[in-house]
């Protein structure tokens, strides 16, 4: 069996780097998008939101709660509040720290139009590992800027000072850095998440890419 012609599809723009040198007519690439924003209020406080699933064994909140209440413990005002925004299977041992820090809140889901996020926080993402997170492209969208764990695609879109290990020394440098750099992250990183697209002419892009 012999092939003439193998394409690949890369949605990430380090993946594009690596392969296009070489293959510059076989690879596709579809843009990274977001298709939701979420409801931003006015605030002054500077809050971190976590939203997702909670299973700690993939998403590693319980790493990033010991690693927030130990940076708080030494620094009481790097950020304000973490609040959790989702459902899942670790939720209620999770909840429990909400009972012994004020400073601890979860929110059930809602769809992603109605969560709301003040205007000053941060999107964290903690997943030990994770492919393209569409909900910090939505973040990112909303005009919130993002830090993650370096497990996921994200390493391609956001710089490598919002970058953490769940540990509370990685974590003061990630939102100190954030909250300082507020504007200039984002327009970093909206520069990498694509507009105007939307999962039909997504899923139009995968079709194409395959008739071709």
């Amino acid at each position: 069996l012999f092939f003439t012609k193998i394409k690949i599809l890369a949605i990430r723009y380090d993946f594009e780097k690596g392969i296009i040198r070489k293959s510059k007519d076989r690879v596709s690439i579809i843009p990274n998008f977001a298709t939701k924003k979420f409801n931003c209020f006015e605030s002054n406080e500077k809050n971190l939101y976590c939203i997702g699933r909670k299973k700690k064994k993939k998403k590693g909140q319980d790493k990033l709660l010991k690693g927030l209440i130990k940076l708080k413990q030494k620094n009481s005002n790097s950020f304000d509040k973490l609040i959790f925004i989702g459902d899942g299977p670790d939720l209620k041992s999770l909840d429990e720290f909400s009972e012994i820090y004020s400073w601890v809140e979860f929110h059930p889901w809602v769809s992603n139009g109605e969560i709301k996020i003040s205007n000053k926080g941060i999107c964290v993402l903690s997943s030990h590992y994770e492919g393209l997170p569409l909900t910090a492209l939505e973040a990112i969208m909303s005009n919130i800027p993002v830090i993650a764990t370096k497990n996921s695609a994200l390493n391609s879109i956001i710089p490598q000072e919002c970058i953490h290990q769940n540990d509370s020394i990685s974590l003061e440098k990630a939102i100190s850095y954030t909250f300082n750099n507020y504007s200039k992250l984002l327009a970093y990183c909206k520069n990498k998440v694509a507009t105007g697209y939307t999962y039909y002419s997504f899923s139009e892009s995968i079709k194409n890419f395959c008739r071709d």
